[in-house]
């Protein structure tokens, strides 16, 4: 039987992809890209900042033009595509006339940018968007012996929250607003201080610092009742500010919700009798990843000498949140699976107020929905269980710069470390990645400059003589050339639990009076701490990126 195959196309903001799938192993036999021919990088803009639109004949042009070239490119013919697949990027409303028409194909209309494709950036609906806003159900205020009530339910834990940074004078940052666990104890803070032109850090009017499940329903409850905005924030680390909310809203801070447990017999609630166990941690709406790493790796037993779950790089970001709800990918994911992979149960708070466990056994939609669904979406959580694994030997790290003497010489080198990563990075010994002209904040001692590729990337178990024969083929050809690389690439392994015991050369230590012992926050998230973000977005590579030729 021939082969059959799928076409996927992906209308982007600037250009149109299109991707060749067999469908009976899912490789990718073509692609093809391009860029739309209206406007600027193909977006229509105009005097008002605000607008960007885009014309509907380049997204039928460039289906031809990106299928026809990667049918070419594949070798296949044309009946053996079974299916055609086609996404975009956000919401784009298109104006079309009483047949389904588009307005910009009309003459009459051609000149017109109303009648193009409104792009997901286009905000020129601000204006009169904001009066409905205004007039929502949330603006009627409570009342301050309503307050009286919940605070007659929460007692002392119902708070008002304060920004540390509210009163700050010009001069020098103090130290404290750069140390992310100064941060988390502070109910009115966020990890960033906002995003240009999306949001700004706010302090909610009144927060309830949650001690436990009752605490939460009480705060559901009333904001419910009385229809308050809610927020809730762990350790406040969300890049686009869904961990602070508007100033008349209600806070579920849930910082102080810190208790870890460690089990080699888990088994979810609700399982079918002679389920396997597994060893897991459990951990609470307040712990950080520090302190769940910690917890696991000091675990001992005659089965394990500690063991390891998948979380994020950064140890001040929370363990029970945003990681794992809104998908999860850490430094070892490629052995370990993602955050949200590795959820087995999770207690969860709805907006009812009432209070139900997630599992494959019991509400098994919502525990579908809340791995990968995102923080808060579908309720409050206020205990995940996560699966553990033998914790490694060996940590490894790859660190320094690569620099290229070119525009040319750059171009090769992000080929060339592409090419290598889907030859040889993609096995589970390998993690973490690069980055591209680093500007790293305080930790200063990392490269900054154009055309720079900042090596910082992790190996599992092997050592580290095994790590450089590995990188050899990438690097060797860039060393013997001198004039176009300068390559200061360096090789270092640890015993796996030293990584949660690291030096003052990779760490920065809260050394605060009365703070505890051995909390850190890595060099390299340094610049994350009080960051003011100009934009944030990411995107994946595609595979045939990595395939020489293409």
């Amino acid at each position: 039987m021939k082969h059959q195959y799928t076409i996927g196309l992906d209308y982007g903001t600037n250009t149109v992809r299109c991707l060749i799938v067999d469908v009976a192993n899912g490789r990718e036999v073509g692609t093809a890209v391009w860029e739309y021919a209206h406007g600027t990088h193909g977006v229509l803009l105009s005097r008002d900042p605000n607008l960007a639109r885009q014309h509907p004949a380049d997204y039928l042009t460039g289906a031809e033009i990106t299928i026809r070239k990667a049918l070419r490119q594949a070798k296949i013919k044309p009946e053996q595509v079974i299916g055609i697949g086609v996404d975009t990027t956000g919401s784009t409303p298109l104006p079309v006339d009483a047949n389904g028409q588009p307005l910009a194909f009309n003459k009459k209309f051609a000149k017109n940018l109303n009648a193009m494709a409104w792009l997901w950036k286009d905000h020129t609906g601000i204006a009169e968007a904001a009066p409905s806003v205004a007039v929502t159900p949330y603006s009627a205020w409570p009342s301050r012996g309503r307050w009286e009530q919940l605070r007659r339910k929460v007692g002392r834990r119902l708070i008002r929250p304060e920004q540390p940074w509210a009163n700050l004078k010009s001069g020098p940052v103090p130290a404290r607003l750069r140390n992310p666990w100064y941060l988390e104890e502070q109910a009115g803070a966020t990890q960033s201080t906002g995003m240009y032109k999306a949001w700004e850090s706010t302090a909610s009017e009144y927060a309830v610092a949650a001690e436990s499940a009752e605490d939460i329903v009480a705060a559901v409850d009333f904001a419910r009742d009385n229809k308050v905005r809610l927020v809730v924030k762990g350790t406040g680390h969300d890049y686009y500010g869904r961990s602070c909310g508007p100033r008349e809203s209600l806070l579920i801070w849930t910082h102080n919700m810190r208790k870890i447990t460690v089990s080699e017999t888990f088994v979810p609630q609700g399982a079918p009798s002679g389920w396997p166990a597994v060893p897991a941690v459990t951990t609470t709406a307040g712990n950080r990843w520090l302190e769940a790493y910690t917890a696991a790796s000091n675990y001992a037993s005659k089965n394990y000498t500690g063991l390891y779950i998948q979380g994020g790089g950064c140890t001040s970001v929370g363990a029970c949140g945003g990681f794992a709800l809104g998908g999860g990918f850490g430094s070892f994911s490629k052995r370990f699976g993602s955050g949200a992979a590795g959820v087995l149960e999770i207690t969860v708070v709805l907006a009812s107020g009432k209070v139900v466990v997630a599992n494959e056994f019991q509400n098994p939609d919502l525990f579908w929905a809340m791995r990968g669904g995102g923080g808060g979406t579908f309720g409050v959580a206020t205990h995940m269980t996560l699966l553990a694994h033998p914790e490694p030997t060996i940590s490894g790290w790859i660190s320094g710069p690569i620099t290229a003497k070119s525009d040319a010489a750059f171009v090769e080198l992000l080929e060339r470390y592409v090419e290598f990563a889907g030859t040889t990075l993609i096995d589970p010994t390998w993690g973490e990645g690069v980055i591209l002209n680093p500007d790293y904040g305080m930790a200063t001692e990392f490269d900054r400059g154009l055309n720079v590729m900042q090596v910082g990337s992790t190996f599992l178990d092997i050592s580290t003589d095994a790590a450089e024969a590995a990188w050899e083929p990438f690097l060797a050809p860039l060393k013997a050339r001198p004039s176009d690389f300068s390559v200061d690439v360096h090789f270092s392994q640890q015993p796996f639990k030293n990584r949660w015991h690291p030096t003052t050369n990779e760490a920065i230590f809260d050394n605060r009076r009365n703070a505890p012992m051995g909390y850190f926050w890595w060099k390299g998230n340094a610049s994350e701490v009080a960051a003011y973000w100009g934009a944030y977005d990411g995107r994946g590579v595609p595979w045939s990126m990595t395939q020489g030729a293409n």
